[in-house]
């Protein structure tokens, strides 16, 4: 019932309008020529409870949208903790003054500590709603997990959040054993961008960057523009659509009209992709072939390659915005925490 009900909120405040009329059949089923990886798409037909999970959430849209506003876009994103299925996990501590979630491995002699930047439009979400990825995480890396509880619009500057988590980074490194190289950043969607534009902020403050970072369907440039899998997978991803990305845009950076966009184009400030990748530890960019961010992965992939980056790119097939984040869901999560897991270990 509480999934049902989770699911029909979120669903009935982010319906989706279809923006395009292709699909991505090419991708989908390997065809990426024009790409330099062609081994990017991989993957297995979709598990059955993944194809539920796509039908719960298609079920219940409604025809059409209603009425935005802040405090219903994050009542919507707390009625998702019930599809993440979090669990009990972990405890807050304040660290450099900010609130945050700590998961700890008790019984290991690494020092291995994984800072996570949640997703949430840079408006929402808390750390709480990650607690069955991050626990799942914490097992798999032998990790201690650090999630930020960061300052979000639209109450605070979007600059605020990010101020919040480079706090937390600097703190740890002035704690005795820790060393950056001990140290991984993994956010998803907003805080996959996030965590692209606190290691920009540390290369240009000459701080010591983690020893990797992973993104889960990073949101890396908020001026939304209209590129082609913006377009094309805007049907296909049912956990994400342009409707709601283009709303969030509005409140993050004040983008309304072309005009608005073009301002912001080009702006490190909200925008990781128009940054420098110069300096960036090794990334793992992580995404599926039907999210309806898919460019904001491929184009900041080219820029860390373009810039000397080691960079991992795994496009899941068939998978939908933030997918690693339901391990309690269907087994394709808990396949890529894996693949993160073993990313964390190689690197600290």
């Amino acid at each position: 019932m509480i999934f049902v009900l989770g699911n029909y909120v979120f669903r009935a405040l982010f319906g989706t309008v279809n923006l395009g009329v292709t699909t991505v059949w090419k991708l989908a089923n390997g065809d990426l020529k024009g790409l330099h990886h062609p081994e990017w798409v991989e993957g297995a037909p979709p598990s059955k409870e993944f194809i539920e999970f796509d039908r719960m959430l298609r079920s219940n849209k409604p025809a059409v949208n209603i009425f935005f506003n802040v405090q219903l876009t994050r009542l919507a994103m707390h009625g998702m903790r019930a599809l993440i299925k979090p669990r009990k996990s972990g405890h807050t501590e304040y660290i450099a003054g900010v609130r945050c979630l700590v998961i700890k491995q008790e019984h290991t002699s690494h020092r291995r500590v994984v800072l996570h930047i949640h997703g949430g439009g840079f408006m929402s979400g808390q750390p709480e709603q990650y607690t069955s990825y991050l626990r799942e995480l914490s097992d798999t890396a032998d990790a201690t997990i650090i999630s930020v509880d960061y300052r979000r619009v639209p109450e605070h500057a979007m600059p605020s959040g990010k101020y919040d988590c480079i706090r937390v980074y600097k703190h740890l490194l002035e704690i005795d054993g820790i060393k950056p190289e001990n140290i991984s950043m993994t956010g998803d969607s907003a805080g996959g961008g996030m965590v692209l534009l606190v290691m920009q902020a540390l290369v240009r403050q000459n701080v010591a960057v983690p020893g990797c970072a992973i993104m889960l369907s990073p949101w890396t440039d908020v001026t939304m523009n209209k590129t082609k899998f913006y377009l094309e997978n805007e049907h296909k991803d049912c956990f994400l659509d342009g409707t709601t990305m283009h709303y969030v845009a509005s409140i993050v950076g004040g983008v309304k009209t072309e005009e608005d966009r073009l301002t912001l184009e080009r702006n490190p400030t909200y925008s990781a992709l128009y940054g420098s990748f110069e300096g960036l530890p090794p990334l793992y960019f992580i995404t599926g072939s039907h999210e309806v961010l898919l460019d904001d992965t491929l184009r900041a992939v080219q820029k860390a390659e373009e810039a000397g980056v080691p960079t991992k790119t795994w496009i899941a097939r068939n998978m939908c915005h933030v997918f690693p984040c339901f391990p309690g869901v269907f087994p394709e999560a808990r396949h890529a925490i894996g693949r993160i897991a073993s990313f964390i270990e190689h690197h600290t």
